[in-house]
């Protein structure tokens, strides 16, 4: 009935390869690629939300990293940094003292104006003088004590702070007062 001896050589059950058919037939990897097709069709419109329910984090996150650029970098160069704000066409920049008292554009992708995501908006309450609305970073290490609003179309909103004179720019929840990340 089963046998238990292997088949005589030249015969096939039908279950065996030769030693030269290892790998895969196109029709199990046609399958295969179904199978992975279908399931990223399911999948597409799930991940399309998170996608957009992160832009507000994300947007939150670049401006408190220039932010922090700005600090670095007034620090180490010996001049002081500006980190300006266009509230109302949602737009950030960083420039820097060239050495006379006139602000000039940084030579990196800091100096060049960043657009907040589509749908969000900013606001601060950095009172805005004759040439601007900014943030101010000293060689010694200070800066303005702010806080930036992001706002999402939502309603979710997010802060980018910086406390104490001293202190570092965070994104932080205004509800729960916890750190976001």
């Amino acid at each position: 009935m089963f046998r238990t001896e292997p088949a005589p050589r030249g015969v096939s059950t039908g279950w065996t390869r030769r030693r030269g058919d290892a790998g895969f037939t196109l029709i199990e990897l046609t399958l295969v690629l179904a199978i992975l097709a279908i399931c990223a069709y399911i999948a597409a419109p799930k991940l399309s939300g998170f996608v957009h329910g992160r832009a507000l984090p994300n947007s939150c996150n670049a401006l408190a990293t220039t932010a922090r650029w700005a600090a670095m970098k007034a620090r180490f160069d010996g001049v002081s940094y500006r980190l300006n704000l266009d509230t109302l066409n949602s737009k950030y920049w960083v420039t820097k003292d060239d050495g006379t008292g006139k602000f000039e554009a940084v030579t990196s992708e800091f100096g060049e104006e960043t657009q907040l995501d589509e749908g969000i908006q900013m606001s601060t309450d950095v009172p805005a003088a004759k040439d601007g609305t900014y943030v101010t970073f000293e060689p010694g290490g200070r800066a303005d004590v702010c806080k930036i609003e992001l706002t999402s179309t939502e309603g979710r909103v997010l802060d980018v702070s910086c406390e104490t004179p001293m202190g570092v720019f965070r994104v932080v929840d205004p509800i729960t007062k916890k750190l976001e990340r």
